[in-house]
């Protein structure tokens, strides 16, 4: 009877652990294109203190007058949106890394509202 409830009780722990170590990091916010701030830059970090995640994601909505750009790392190209806007961006096998990156630019665009869903998870 105390074997089983080690048993029971180590399973439970590990299961726990597992959702621990599971729960993605999620920031929501909106952009206004009328506001005076054109860049806007998001960092998401691993929340339980793993030297990694391996999946980032990012899903953009809304509408914007004219065209906005977004990079994922600094070091990647521009990718360019415009008017109606529903795109939903992952980056899978995102090992060691310990922050996912995000940097928006208004660029010529004036009217408009975006909802920004930025994403890091470890499994």
């Amino acid at each position: 009877m105390k074997k089983i409830l080690i048993l029971v009780s180590t399973a439970i722990a590990f299961a726990m652990l597992f959702v621990y170590l599971c729960t993605p990091v999620s920031k929501n916010f909106a952009i206004d294109a009328s506001n005076p701030k054109r860049i806007y830059f998001d960092t998401v970090y691993p929340n339980h203190g793993t030297p990694f995640a391996n999946y980032h994601g990012i899903r953009i909505k809304g509408y914007v007058n004219d065209t906005i750009w977004y990079k994922i790392k600094d070091y990647y190209p521009n990718n360019y949106l415009i008017h109606d806007v529903n795109i939903s961006i992952g980056e899978h096998e995102f090992y060691d890394r310990t922050k996912g990156t995000l940097i928006i630019n208004m660029y010529k665009a004036t009217k408009g509202h975006l909802t920004v869903e930025h994403r890091l998870s470890t499994f």
